[in-house]
C-alpha cells in the first residue's frame, strides 16, 4: 500500500488541517521542493552508457548482493544492512547567481552551513525577498547573503553576497532547526523508520557535518517527518483512481483494477489493487519459459497487508514481473481473485503446457485447482531456486568443465551416446536434448554427461543450449519496457470518490496477551463490588512504657 507511489502530492499552504481526528502536519514546502530536486536531476543527467565487453559478462544479483551485504565478511556473519549516503550539494554561493525558486536558494543555503559548519541565520523572510547571515563571533561577522525574486522573470538571484567570516565554527548553526532536520532525514526515515532513531540521527549529524543537534531536536524531527509521511499515505488512498487513470494512459492495454468496499459511513474504504502492464504480459508470453512463481510477502508500514506476486524468469535467468497486487491478508477468497485475474490476462485457459511454482499454501492451492486444473503445481524451494537458477550459461558450463572431460563417451543407434562418468552410465541425446539423469532436460543447459559429447564431438556447446538462455532471447525480454508514469500533479482527474486508508487486517499467529487479560477474572458469585482487604501495617509501641502513641525518643 505505501509502495504504490512516493510522495510529491500539491500540498495547500499552511501548517497543518483537522479531519475531525487529530491534526495532520504536511511538508508546506514540499511541492516547490520536488521541482528543486527534479531540476536538479535534470542538469545532472547524463546520456552516456557504460561499454560492454564482449569477454566479460555481466556480474549476478547475487554477486552484487554479496559485494554490497557483508563482502569480506566472515562465513556465517549474515547480510549487512547498506544505507546510501545523504546526498547534499556542495554549497558553492556567488554574485548574481541564479535559482529555480526560493525554496531552491534556501537549500544552497543550507548546503553552505552545512559544507562549512558555520552558524547562519535567516533575517528576512518575505515571499519575494530572502536574506542570511552569519551570527558567530556574537554577531560580528560580516557574512551575508541575500537573493529575490526578479520583478520580468520567475527566477531568483543574489543580489547581495559577502564572503567574509571573521568568527570560527564551533558546531553551532541557528538555521539548522527541527523541520530542517525532519526534511534531510525524511527519506531516510521513510525507508528505515527503525534504523533512524533520535540518537542515531544525533550522531550522523555531529559525524557528517560536525554541527550539534539536541536529542530533543531530533525526537521533534523524527515526529515531524513520521507525521509527513502519515499524511502522504491518506492522501495516496484518497488519489489511487487517479492512480490508476494514470498507468492507463501512459500504458495503454495494462489492466489496474480497484476493489473497494462500503464501510457504515458510505465511504470507499481500501480492499484490494491488482495491476498488470500490457508490455510486460506481452513479452512473458512471447520470449520466457512458460514458467510463473508466485508468492505473498508482508507490508511492514504503517499501513499493514499483503503483497502477492506472478514473476517469471527471463534468458538470464533474471526474475521478471508480470503481475502483482495488495490485499488485506492472504487467505483462499484473495488468492482465488488473484489467480481468476492471472488466468484472464494471460489466457492461461485451464493451465496446460504451463508451470506454476509456489510455496503451495492452502489457499493458494483450492484457488489453482479451481481455475488452473491442468497446469503443473510445483514447490519453489528445490525447482525455483536450484534447479532452474542458472544465472549464466558461459558459468554454469565452466563448472561442468572438468566433470565433463572425465567422461567416457561410446557412440551408439539414433544418435544417441553411452556416458560413463564414475563408474555411472547415462544416456544422453544431443538431438533431443535429454539425459537420463534429467538435469539437461530441467535446466535446459547440457548437464556434465551431455557437456562430455559435445567436448568429445568437438561441437559448440551454444548450439545445444535451450531456446530461452540464447542471447537474442535475451534482448527481446528488453525491447519493450513500462512506459514510466508523472508525477501526481499531473496525473488526470477522475472525479471518483475518495479511497479511505482500511483498518489494520487481523495478523496471523497467536495473539498478543495483555496485562488486562493476565488479570485474575472474579468468580460467578463473587461481588463486583468486593474490597480488597488493607494492608497491615506494623504498630510501633514506646520501649520504656509501651504505649503505641509514641515511641522511646
Amino acid at each position: 500500500m505505501d509502495l504504490i507511489i512516493r510522495s510529491g502530492f500539491g500540498q495547500q499552504d499552511g501548517i497543518g488541517q483537522r479531519d475531525g481526528v487529530g491534526e495532520r502536519e504536511y511538508d508546506e514546502e514540499g511541492e516547490d521542493r520536488d521541482e528543486f530536486h527534479v531540476d536538479m536531476l535534470a542538469q545532472e543527467f547524463t546520456d552516456a552508457e557504460e561499454s560492454i565487453r564482449h569477454d566479460t559478462y555481466p556480474e549476478s544479483d547475487d554477486e552484487e548482493e554479496g559485494r554490497g551485504r557483508g563482502a569480506g565478511r566472515g562465513r556465517g556473519a549474515g547480510p549487512e544492512r547498506v544505507f546510501t549516503d545523504i546526498g547534499r550539494g556542495d554549497g558553492t554561493l556567488w554574485k548574481d547567481q541564479s535559482f529555480y525558486n526560493g525554496v531552491a536558494f534556501k537549500e544552497s543555503v543550507l548546503d553552505y552551513a552545512l559544507h562549512t559548519g558555520y552558524n547562519l541565520k535567516q533575517y528576512r523572510y518575505d515571499k519575494d525577498k530572502l536574506g542570511f547571515r552569519c551570527v558567530g563571533d556574537k554577531g560580528n561577522c560580516e557574512w551575508k547573503v541575500f537573493a529575490a525574486l526578479l520583478p520580468n522573470a520567475s527566477l531568483w538571484k543574489i543580489t547581495k553576497y559577502i564572503d567574509k567570516h571573521c568568527c570560527t565554527p564551533n558546531g553551532e548553526c541557528e538555521m539548522f532547526k527541527v523541520p530542517v532536520i525532519a526534511r534531510i532525514f525524511l527519506d531516510k526515515i521513510r525507508e528505515e523508520p527503525d534504523h533512524y532513531k533520535p540518537l542515531r540521527i544525533e550522531q550522523i549529524i555531529m559525524e557528517r557535518w560536525k554541527i550539534s543537534a539536541t536529542r530533543p531536536q531530533c525526537q521533534a524531527a523524527r515526529r515531524k517527518a513520521l507525521g509527513w509521511i502519515e499524511y502522504e499515505y491518506e492522501q495516496q488512498f484518497a488519489r489511487l483512481r487517479d492512480y490508476q487513470a494514470e498507468i492507463l494512459e501512459a500504458n495503454p492495454g495494462s489492466v489496474v483494477e480497484i476493489d473497494t468496499i462500503k464501510n457504515d459511513a458510505g465511504q470507499d474504504v481500501f480492499n484490494r489493487f491488482y495491476v498488470c502492464f500490457d508490455a510486460l504480459r506481452r513479452t512473458w508470453k512471447q520470449t520466457c519459459r512458460p514458467i510463473i512463481g508466485v508468492d505473498g510477502a508482508f507490508l511492514k508500514a504503517k499501513i499493514k497487508g499483503q503483497l502477492l506476486a506472478a514473476l517469471g524468469r527471463d534468458a538470464d535467468n533474471g526474475i521478471y514481473p508480470i503481475a502483482w497486487c495488495v490485499v488485506q491478508v492472504e487467505n483462499k477468497d484473495n488468492w482465488l481473485w488473484f489467480v481468476k485475474r492471472l488466468k484472464t490476462d494471460l489466457d492461461l485457459n485451464e493451465g496446460d503446457g504451463y508451470i506454476l511454482v509456489s510455496d503451495r499454501q492452502k489457499g493458494l492451492i483450492k484457488a489453482v485447482e479451481l481455475e488452473l486444473p491442468q497446469i503443473e503445481h510445483r514447490m519453489c524451494v528445490r525447482c525455483w531456486r536450484n534447479r532452474l537458477c542458472t544465472p549464466y550459461v558461459a558459468r554454469f558450463l565452466a563448472k561442468e568443465h572438468d566433470k565433463a572431460s572425465e567422461c567416457q563417451v561410446h557412440p551408439s543407434t539414433n544418435g544417441c551416446f553411452e556416458v560413463t562418468l564414475d563408474g555411472d552410465k547415462h544416456r544422453v541425446s544431443l538431438q533431443n536434448m535429454t539425459c537420463t539423469c534429467k538435469k539437461y532436460q530441467i535446466c535446459g543447459i547440457p548437464c556434465e554427461h551431455a557437456y562430455g559429447v559435445i567436448l568429445k564431438r568437438t561441437l559448440s556447446a551454444d548450439d545445444y543450449v535451450c531456446q530461452w538462455f540464447r542471447t537474442a532471447m535475451w534482448r527481446l525480454n528488453y525491447t519493450n519496457g513500462i512506459t514510466p508514469q508523472r508525477g501526481a500533479r499531473h496525473w488526470p482527474s477522475t472525479l471518483g470518490e475518495n479511497v479511505h486508508v482500511p483498518p489494520e487486517p487481523p495478523q496471523p499467529g497467536r495473539k498478543k496477551i495483555t496485562k488486562a487479560d493476565k488479570k485474575r477474572k472474579p468468580g460467578v458469585n463473587e461481588s463486583p463490588v468486593k474490597k480488597k482487604p488493607k494492608h497491615k501495617k506494623r504498630i510501633m509501641h514506646c520501649g520504656i512504657c509501651g504505649s503505641d502513641q509514641h515511641n522511646r525518643r
